[in-house]
């Protein structure tokens, strides 16, 4: 089932109660407003009354949660760097079938098992389309992405999986972490905190997520191929 949150001292009960810094993005524009209730019960961080949202409304109601602060029912899990918390009923934590983003059109890749057990799709940044856009009196290209600056995160994170195939050079976690949750949010209602909070990314696997996320070793082979192709011809 999907997840829901809970927002402290929240008393609206329209789309801008995701208006936080933790939620950027969460939804986009085309996608229907989040369920809202205002339960008069403490929430689960045992000191505030708030809202508890539930981001998106699945097609299928048997897969929606209930809405509302079910304790004895429920998990709940602090959002990192936030006020506030994520849960799902205690049976049925969020799957990736109820987080795709259904209303925009899927960014293929391959499906990676996360933390959690579950099969998530990893596209390449380097698959992102680029459509026809006219310039003055020709046309140009534009990226498609919805995160335009998805080639800003993944030009270190190149350079970090290609150092650490030559030597010993450090692996930032933190910046393949930030870019393999960006990949992530694509295809999926995500946010960096919400994927700290469901334990999604961990250390062993982020240099094998983040070469996938890459397509490192594609863009591999296309240096070696063009590397062989500049290489002078054999003397006859």
């Amino acid at each position: 089932m999907h997840y829901l949150l809970f927002i402290p001292d929240e008393k609206r009960m329209t789309r801008a109660v995701l208006d936080r810094p933790e939620f950027v993005g969460l939804l986009q524009p085309n996608e229907p407003d989040p369920l809202v209730a205002l339960p008069e019960v403490v929430g689960p961080d045992n000191t505030h009354t708030g809202a508890i949202v539930l981001p998106f409304s699945h097609g299928d109601e048997t897969r929606n949660p209930p809405l509302g602060y079910l304790p004895d029912r429920q998990t709940w899990h602090s959002i990192p760097g936030s006020d506030c918390w994520i849960g799902w009923g205690n049976d049925s934590p969020p799957e990736p079938d109820d987080l795709l983003r259904r209303s925009l059109p899927l960014y293929p890749g391959p499906a990676v098992e996360l933390n959690g057990g579950f099969e998530w799709i990893i596209p390449s940044c380097m698959d992102q389309k680029h459509v026809m856009v006219p310039a003055g009196e020709g046309w140009t290209t534009k990226e498609s992405n919805r995160w335009p600056d998805l080639y800003a995160l993944a030009e270190p994170v190149l350079h970090m999986i290609e150092a650490n195939q030559t030597d010993d050079g450090d692996f930032d976690y933190g910046v393949a972490a930030s870019f393999v949750s960006e990949v992530l949010r694509l295809n999926y209602r995500l946010t960096p905190q919400i994927i700290g909070a469901l334990s999604l990314l961990d250390q062993d696997s982020l240099p094998r997520l983040a070469a996938i996320a890459t397509d490192y070793a594609r863009i591999l082979n296309l240096i070696q191929d063009l590397a062989q192709k500049k290489q002078p011809a054999p003397n006859s």
